[in-house]
């Protein structure tokens, strides 16, 4: 067996025909172990007929384009989305009455709270710190243990982040989510930019 055979470049093309087989049932999955071997070699295959190349079973570089296509197309359909990486400074706060762009996913996610707790205050989504956000803001921290202060701090922002997670999860209200596509993505080989 050549080295070309085996290595990081085929587990990496191997989980690429994964992923794609889990949004593609036509193309077989394979296991990302290295080895292109023949579980392998008919998912390539599989991906040169859908794309209307030759069918040599071998990943040379119009077949690696397409499958990196394939695999750009599909995957936001079958792999989990991207954590938010919200920036929040370690010393940061927002006080009741400031106005803070943050406050916008702060104050929905303590609507979102509220169809589950039917004591969280009501909250409108404005981005500025008022009344009603701020007495949210101090019911969250009680709930948490925390000084009711309404200041949102480092340890309120983590305090909701897990409770949010934990309390409205995929956000279906513990109905399943629905998984039917509703338009495919283009992922037949276009011209070479």
């Amino acid at each position: 067996m050549s080295s070309e055979r085996i290595g990081a470049p085929v587990r990496t093309l191997q989980t690429m025909l994964r992923t794609i087989a889990r949004a593609e049932p036509a193309v077989p999955s394979v296991v990302p172990d290295g080895v292109f071997g023949a579980d392998t070699e008919r998912a390539v295959r599989c991906v040169q007929r859908m794309c209307g190349l030759p069918e040599s079973g071998e990943a040379d570089r119009e077949t690696w384009r397409a499958v990196c296509r394939m695999y750009d197309a599909l995957s936001p359909m079958v792999l989990p989305a991207p954590v938010l990486q919200l920036r929040w400074e370690p010393m940061q706060v927002i006080l009741p009455g400031a106005r803070n762009s943050h406050l916008y996913l702060i104050q929905a996610m303590l609507t979102a709270l509220a169809d589950y707790y039917s004591n969280v205050p009501p909250v409108r989504v404005t981005g500025v710190h008022d009344g009603g956000s701020a007495e949210a803001v101090r019911w969250l921290q009680r709930m948490g243990a925390l000084e009711a202060s309404g200041t949102v701090d480092q340890r309120t922002w983590g305090l909701l982040c897990d409770l949010y997670r934990m309390t409205v999860c995929d956000g279906c209200h513990g109905e399943p989510y629905d998984r039917r596509q509703t338009a495919q993505p283009d992922v037949r080989p276009g011209p070479e930019p």
